[in-house]
């Protein structure tokens, strides 16, 4: 393999693929302990997203008849830092016919 396809692509991915992995012994002890479902609190979806997501630029469409929307509140986790403009995220709003 080609030295960049191997720094580029398969290192990333092997990455990625550890942290599933890493989070199977964990995932095991509390099925055994009898939980069955993950519902995340806001606070700790928001602390998920600030840690993991790594896309620069996203666009989230926002329905104009969604009753449970909860884009304005993606926007402000996605929204960089107020020191860098590294990244953006845009947002429409659209009827749903």
């Amino acid at each position: 393999l080609a030295p960049k396809a191997l720094e580029n692509e398969i290192l990333p991915l092997s990455r990625q693929g550890l942290k599933v992995v890493e989070q199977v012994p964990d995932l095991l002890g509390e099925i055994k302990e009898g939980k069955r479902e993950y519902t995340p609190s806001t606070p700790e979806v928001g602390a998920l997203l600030r840690a993991s997501y790594a896309v620069k630029n996203s666009l989230l469409v926002q329905f104009d008849d969604d009753t449970l929307d909860e884009t304005p509140v993606l926007a402000a986790l996605l929204a960089p830092p107020s020191s860098s403009t590294a990244s953006s995220t845009t947002s429409s709003t659209t009827s749903s016919t």
